[in-house]
């Protein structure tokens, strides 16, 4: 089902996908930055990888929040989110009003965790663009995620001990696109979940193993 409105929406949207996958090229990106006290996030580089630790934890310890203020991942790099085996969702959001453009490796280590990247901004998969994920993967131009005692906003403070349990709701106030030009898969069983206010799919989405 999500296949087929993901196309739909290509259909209608090729100027978009050409603007936008130009900047893939362009040579002053910014890498991976935490946003300034917010979240604690801390990002390590080593050689081609980024190793982002820190964060905050929701009271019930199965939520990890991070934000940035630029994500973006190039050809050959690798953007590693450390984990542990009692955290259920990692939360990743990007507030610095920049879309960010992923052409290499999304990872979670150190658990079986959810990834979940926001950025009201849009987001870009390359065709370089690919996943190494225990469990789902969910990317959104939401710039708000609710939980069932409080929200999680990414340009807002928040009280991340009460954002506990799972997200139930996802909140837009951009009209954010995103694109995929890569090869974005889960384990089977797992989901992948594409949400924006414009989606559109030039690549590959699917379960490893499943055709």
């Amino acid at each position: 089902m999500a296949s087929s409105f993901l196309t739909s929406v290509f259909s209608h949207s090729v100027i978009s996908l050409i603007g936008l996958t130009s900047f893939l090229a362009a040579p002053a990106l910014a890498q991976i930055t935490a946003a300034p006290n917010t979240t604690g996030t801390t990002v390590e580089t080593i050689n081609n990888q980024f190793n982002i630790s820190g964060g905050q934890l929701s009271g019930d310890g199965r939520n990890l929040f991070h934000l940035f203020r630029d994500f973006n991942i190039q050809q050959g790099q690798t953007a590693n989110f450390l984990s542990t085996p009692q955290i259920h969702n990692i939360l990743a959001g990007v507030n610095s009003g920049r879309a960010s453009y992923i052409n290499g490796l999304l990872q979670v280590t150190g658990g079986n965790s959810n990834l979940y990247l926001l950025n009201p901004a849009g987001i870009v998969f390359g065709s370089n663009a690919y996943l190494s994920l225990p469990a789902a993967f969910h990317a959104s131009t939401a710039q708000r995620v609710h939980f069932g005692s409080g929200v999680f906003d990414l340009n807002r403070p928040n009280s991340y001990t009460q954002l506990n349990g799972s997200p139930l709701g996802f909140e837009f106030a951009n009209k954010g696109i995103l694109i995929n030009e890569g090869n974005l898969r889960v384990n089977a069983g797992q989901s992948l979940t594409l949400m924006a206010h414009q989606v559109i799919n030039t690549g590959t989405l699917g379960q490893r193993g499943v055709r």
